[in-house]
């Protein structure tokens, strides 16, 4: 899942809380990678500016949503005063006790730009599938999994956008036009 707004993170969470048999949620971010700080360094920014890059939704330094997965898991009082240090724009840093229970079975891996136009193009390459820079974003974040787990079991890759409605970076990253990029995707 590639992530600014934490929505379709939370949505497979709770697909995996309702038993739908979900081992790791995988999170694909960019360079704006405060999600990735929360959930490896135990410490996230909430005041810093974020930088504009070509994968622009996952442009936040506070991802939407995530306060649903700090209440889920820490409780209330924890989600409040979650909300209450992004309000002021300071780090937020989970309770140490509770750090291990917020992280478990979330998996977070950030990916650059260049990164991204090399996943669209190697897939391009050896599958003929045109991923979208966010679907790339999601897919490196598996492919850095599965690096560092060593596990190779299926995946569900889960992305909002289509290569079409980012057709200029995906078109630069393969290398062609954006007319021969939605001529590709029609032929499909």
């Amino acid at each position: 899942v590639n992530v600014g707004d934490f929505s379709l993170p939370m949505a497979v969470w709770y697909a995996r809380k309702m038993g739908l048999p979900i081992d790791t949620v995988i999170c694909g971010c960019n360079e704006n990678s405060a999600l990735w700080d929360l959930f490896n360094l135990a410490d996230m920014s909430t005041g810093d500016s974020v930088s504009e890059t070509l994968t622009p939704l996952c442009d936040h330094q506070v991802p939407a949503s995530l306060s649903r997965l700090i209440y889920h898991v820490l409780g209330a009082e924890e989600a409040i005063r979650y909300e209450e240090i992004c309000q002021a724009g300071r780090h937020y840093a989970p309770p140490e006790d509770m750090y291990n229970t917020l992280k478990e079975g979330i998996f977070t891996a950030v990916s650059s730009i260049s990164r991204v136009d090399s996943v669209i193009r190697n897939v391009s390459s050896t599958t003929g599938y045109i991923l979208s820079p966010y679907d790339a974003l999601a897919y490196g974040a598996l492919l850095d999994y599965r690096s560092r787990s060593g596990q190779g079991s299926h995946c569900l890759l889960i992305s909002e956008r289509c290569p079409i409605c980012d057709d200029k970076t995906t078109a630069y990253a393969l290398g062609i036009t954006t007319d021969e990029l939605v001529s590709r995707l029609q032929a499909r």
